[in-house]
């Protein structure tokens, strides 16, 4: 499964609805906002704020690799910057309406 993308937006992209705003429920898969491909499962439930490599550790199959400014997605080799030294998620809800 990938995202059509038709704007690149330099996010990663929730497949799901954060209830609390607080939380990535396990099992929730998450996109590049660049290309829209997989870049792999949270295997158990992801409290924000957390760092790139407890990102790293919490996803199954991940197509990444943390760098010094954020995580570079191996599948299309965009880097995905932090800003303010933490990365940008948005839900698959707000990135569709962004895409229009």
């Amino acid at each position: 499964m990938s995202l059509e993308i038709v704007k690149p937006m330099n996010v990663i992209v929730i497949d799901g609805k954060l209830p609390d705003n607080e939380t990535i429920k396990g099992g929730t898969e998450l996109f590049c906002g660049n290309c829209g491909k997989s870049m792999g499962k949270v295997k158990s439930d992801l409290k924000f704020p957390f760092d790139t490599a407890t990102l790293a550790e919490t996803l199954d199959n991940s197509t990444f690799r943390v760098i010094a400014y954020g995580i570079i997605h191996k599948t299309c080799g965009n880097a995905i910057k932090t800003d303010q030294e933490s990365l940008k998620f948005i839900t698959r809800d707000t990135f569709d309406r962004n895409q229009s």
